[in-house]
């Protein structure tokens, strides 16, 4: 079939579409190309080919199987018009709907073409320009949605593209602050270290000191039960002297006493009878009846004296025994109490060595285990100073009671008090009783002071462990 040069023009676009091997970017520019040298051939018609070639981009566009046969055939009815107009062919009266599709919308391709169709296979030249456009109206519709997909695919490219970078430019500066991150993370690890390090040190140095102090708390608290062993048995002692000590002396004041009225009385008795013996030589009768009378009440008397001395002595007897009883009672629950202060002083003593291992944790330990002990050992010296002083008024009381033992002058005064000698007695109990208070008074307060300094330090490790766990924790909430 022979071509006019208009209809090759025409054709030659649509041919390219059916060659595989060119791009879908190479045949959409071949077709713009010859669209726009179309235009320019034909000035008076120039938005004809173009217009039609928008409706098919938007026919193709609508998605589906693309156009139907009833699009098809209207658009390349339009076509072969356009050719028609380029040709300065009259188109005729059955075409003239198509004649302004390029006005129209899409929707508008509604009547029948088949009147159009008719007119146009009367003439073979027009015919075969129709067939020739409805043979690639699929291939073109295939072209131009295949260039708007290739936009898209563009964009998307684009897009996915954008967002890559973005992301990459978050993980990157994400991964920058958590380098910074782990170098605060890798410091404050040294610096925490060093801190443990530090701690561990100063804690072995205070353990050993420790040590040593507890050690010699060990030796003073033996040397202080061992004092206290002496002192008591040189108290027992002291005690078991005075009393036979005072037991002699009431047997020999007794028996001085004893040996003195009788004297006394047979003093008196001779003199009262050698005046009787004169008076009765004197007055004779008279004074020998005054004599019986004498001589009665004398006796009587003697008799209440004895008798009085002996309730006396009985008396002062019994008030030494109750004493001594007393004494004696006082002496156990000061040695029970020394017990059980020695108990309290071994659990104590447990309880600091069970604590000697949380002390590695805190570098503040040391100086509250330094205030404790220098406490400690002001108390300690404090208790030494008071058993040597203690120790004094003993010395000082055994003394004072030797030196009233060689001194006859203090017989009457121990008379005057009792025969059995109770203000010595009550001077010793009372100086003893002094004693032991002063001594348990000492320990306990030191047992207190102890216990609370202890209480405060246990409290402080407890914080100290509890923020360690919360910061490793953090740290490893933040990895």
């Amino acid at each position: 079939m022979r071509f006019e040069p208009l209809y090759v023009v025409l054709l030659s676009p649509l041919a390219a579409f059916s060659t595989p091997a060119q791009p879908l970017d190479q045949v959409t520019r071949q077709l713009s190309f010859q669209l726009q040298q179309l235009g320019d051939t034909h000035s008076q018609h120039q938005d004809c080919h173009t217009s039609i070639a928008s409706l098919v981009s938007v026919q193709c566009g609508r998605g589906g199987d693309g156009m139907d046969e009833k699009d098809r055939s209207a658009l390349s009815i339009a076509f072969t018009i356009c050719s028609m107009f380029s040709a300065s062919q009259p188109v005729p009266h059955e075409c003239s709907f198509w004649a302004s599709i390029p006005t129209k919308p899409p929707e508008a391709l509604s009547p029948d073409p088949r009147d159009c169709l008719a007119v146009l296979h009367r003439s073979p030249q027009d015919w075969s320009t129709y067939q020739g456009f409805l043979r690639d109206a699929t291939q073109l519709c295939l072209a131009l949605d295949g260039q708007r997909q290739a936009d898209i695919a563009k964009d998307t490219y684009i897009n996915a593209t954008r967002e890559k970078l973005h992301l990459l430019a978050l993980l990157q500066t994400h991964e920058e602050h958590r380098e910074r991150e782990n170098v605060v993370i890798r410091e404050l690890i040294k610096e925490r270290m060093a801190a443990i390090k530090a701690s561990f040190v100063s804690a072995e140095h205070l353990l050993l000191d420790l040590s040593l102090e507890t050690e010699r708390q060990h030796q003073a608290l033996n040397d202080l039960d061992s004092l206290l062993s002496r002192l008591k048995s040189e108290g027992l002692n002291l005690l078991e002297r005075l009393h036979a000590d005072a037991i002699s002396r009431s047997f020999e004041t007794t028996n001085t006493v004893e040996s003195s009225m009788r004297e006394i009385k047979n003093s008196v008795i001779s003199k009262v009878s050698e005046e009787l013996a004169y008076l009765i030589q004197m007055h004779g009768d008279h004074l020998h009846s005054q004599q019986d009378d004498y001589a009665s009440a004398l006796a009587r008397l003697i008799d209440s004296e004895r008798v009085a001395l002996g309730e006396l002595s009985s008396q002062h007897m019994s008030k030494l025994e109750s004493k001594y009883a007393n004494l004696a009672l006082d002496i156990q629950h000061s040695h029970s109490s020394l017990s059980s202060l020695r108990h309290d002083a071994n659990v104590t003593l447990q309880l600091l060595h069970a604590s000697q291992a949380q002390t590695i944790k805190s570098w503040t330990v040391q100086n509250e285990t330094l205030a404790t002990l220098i406490e400690t050992a002001v108390t300690a010296k404090n208790l030494t100073a008071a058993l040597l002083h203690a120790q004094n008024i003993v010395d000082t009381t055994l003394a004072t009671a030797n030196s009233w033992k060689h001194r006859s002058w203090a017989i009457p005064q121990l008379l005057a008090y009792g025969l059995s000698g109770s203000p010595f007695v009550a001077l010793i109990f009372a100086t003893l009783r002094t004693l032991f208070n002063i001594i348990l008074t000492v320990l306990v307060a030191s047992l207190a002071i102890f216990s609370a300094r202890m209480r405060k330090v246990f409290l402080w490790i407890w914080r100290v462990l509890r923020q360690d766990l919360v910061l490793q924790t953090g740290l490893y909430v933040n990895r």
